[in-house]
């Protein structure tokens, strides 16, 4: 069973297991004032790649973990202070570092030349980092969120407070998984960018499993007329990777479109070197593993989005919003290498683990939006919505295991394929009205229905003669439909110096499973309510203090619903 365990190591991503190593502090300016939201890094100072990272909190304290025992370079990076960088070698279980940032003048200066508001603002409930007119939108929208405050980019996730965020584009749900929407981040150029709010703690208005979101608002065109550009970039790695699009804009009085569409072409090419040491229950190493990955990726991707706003008054707008992702290939190869020592640092035996794997995948996202405004600045917005997302995989391991004792070598093969198709309709109804010039109260109605058709087939291939064999056991498919009925109030006021949100959201769930080979039928049925409390005080021109408290829930992606 052990050495079927590591196979899905390799089958999946490389992680280390054993005795972990955690480094953690605290961020300060050259007041002793902590500073929240600053990105945290530890990178191997062999060869200065990103391992692990943290966001400090409203503290400024932050906490890395799974850290080996070796040389890191300590760096941490925030808005308007100069970049921290410092060798470490951990060598305990628990490591503590103080951080002091020092404010870059230059870096000051330079945001009141390029903008003529602040780049940086914290709400109550969300952070908003404004990019427009700076350097950051030259590069992909994955490069800004990397320069985001509170944002940690490593690798293909991206995280928030230590946990996976939801993704919106102008206020619109991005219904794919969260490697996906990495992919589509990098290949999407972050030139027509305005803004980036990271809200830690959505209101009502949001689902109950947006627990973190992280909304990138595109700018709108004010100029009447045509524009457009075409681009290109060009990055030598181990690989080439390159990319290619344009952006088109068109205004008149009554209409507005803007069209999208860019390709790219990458090779990404990966290694690791890890060592584990298996402990016995006297801390003595029993068993050492030792470990080489490489692996390689291939990709084509065609992305395209358009934004169509039709001007039926003044007071009245009706918009159509398309995201199409497109992955015809998507192809990766991975080779790992292993070898087993006993105490005595004896070859018990290796193992080689070969992995190809093919996506062909696609996700198609249409809005439809009615949004009226009134007099006395009510509005009322009118949205529904379709996402149809299908995605094909085979894939084929092959397994090698070499013992001292020849005899006993043996191996192993098997494809699968997977195929799933799902298909996402909402509708919502959100009404918004000021109460007084510093108050204002929000309800609303949704509606979402979702259908998921998948199945997963594997053959074991018999490595003598090549014949296949159908795994009934590691077989199955599966049917899967969910309908969330949601309402919700809001309300928000701001007195003095203080500032308070607060709002109830109520979700009724209706969920059916349903696996075709074992003929078991999963039925849920469930009422759920989310509260959301928001509370600040500025207590001076520098300093805010705030709390808040939101309850959510947890949705697996529809992408992993077969069991």
């Amino acid at each position: 069973m052990k050495y079927l365990a590591y196979i899905v190591i390799y089958l999946l991503s490389f992680y280390a297991i054993g005795q972990e190593a955690i480094i953690s502090g605290q961020v300060l300016d050259q007041n002793n004032q902590p500073l929240s939201f600053v990105n945290v890094i530890a990178t191997d100072a062999s060869d200065n790649s990103i391992l692990k990272g943290a966001s400090t909190d409203e503290s400024g304290k932050f906490v890395i973990t799974g850290l080996d025992f070796k040389a890191y370079i300590l760096q941490a990076s925030f808005l308007g202070f100069e970049s921290y960088s410092e060798n470490i070698t951990i060598t305990t279980a628990t490591s503590e570092k103080n951080i002091v940032l020092k404010e870059s003048t230059e870096t000051l200066e330079e945001v009141v030349v390029t903008a003529n508001k602040p780049t940086l603002k914290k709400d109550v409930d969300r952070l908003t980092f404004n990019v427009a007119n700076t350097s950051l939108v030259e590069g992909t929208m994955l490069e800004v969120l990397r320069s985001t405050p509170g944002v940690l980019v490593l690798g293909e996730s991206i995280s928030v407070k230590n946990s996976t965020p939801t993704v919106f584009i102008n206020d619109r749900k991005v219904q794919l998984s969260a490697s996906e929407v990495t992919q589509l981040l990098e290949n999407s150029p972050a030139n027509s960018i305005k803004k980036v709010e990271v809200i830690t703690n959505p209101s009502a208005k949001y689902d109950a499993e947006s627990g973190v979101v992280i909304n990138i608002v595109m700018s709108k065109n004010l100029i009447t007329g045509y524009r457009g550009n075409v681009f290109s970039n060009y990055t030598q790695g181990v690989f080439p990777r390159y990319n290619a699009g344009i952006n088109q804009f068109y205004k008149t009085n009554n209409i507005n479109i803007n069209l999208n569409y860019n390709y790219n072409h990458s090779k990404i090419n990966r290694d690791n070197i890890n060592e584990i040491n298996y402990l016995d229950n006297n801390n003595t190493i029993s068993e050492n593993w030792y470990s080489t990955l490489n692996r390689n990726t291939t990709s084509k991707t065609h992305n395209a989005n358009l934004n169509f706003d039709y001007f039926l008054s003044e007071t009245s707008t009706l918009s159509l919003t398309s995201n199409f992702l497109y992955l015809p290939y998507f192809d990766y190869l991975t080779k790992g290498n292993t070898i087993v020592n006993d105490l005595q640092a004896t070859n018990d035996y290796n193992f080689d683990v070969n992995n190809n794997s093919s996506d062909d995948k696609y996700n198609l996202g249409v809005d439809l939006d009615f949004v009226q405004k009134f007099k006395n600045e009510s509005s009322l917005a009118i949205n529904s919505h379709m996402t149809k997302y299908d995605y094909e995989r085979q894939q084929q391991v092959n397994s090698q295991y070499y013992f001292t004792n020849s005899s006993s070598n043996f191996d192993t093969a098997f494809t699968t394929d997977n195929n799933q198709t799902t298909d996402i309709f909402t509708s919502q109804i959100d009404y918004n009205t000021p109460l007084s010039d510093n108050s204002s109260f929000s309800t609303g109605v949704k509606t979402s229905m979702i259908n998921t058709e998948s199945d997963i087939t594997q053959f074991d291939i018999d490595t003598n003669t090549g014949t296949t064999t159908y795994n009934a056991q590691y077989s199955d498919a599966y049917h899967y439909d969910e309908s969330i009925f949601a309402a919700y109030i809001d309300y928000q006021i701001d007195w003095e110096k203080w500032s308070f949100s607060g709002g109830l959201r109520a979700e009724q769930t209706n969920i059916e499973g349903q696996s075709l080979s074992t003929n078991v039928l999963n039925k849920q049925d469930y009422l759920e309510w989310f509260p959301t409390l928001n509370l600040s005080w500025q207590t001076s021109e520098n300093v805010n203090i705030y709390t808040n408290y939101k309850r959510s829930i947890n949705r697996p992606d529809y992408q992993d619903l077969n069991p």
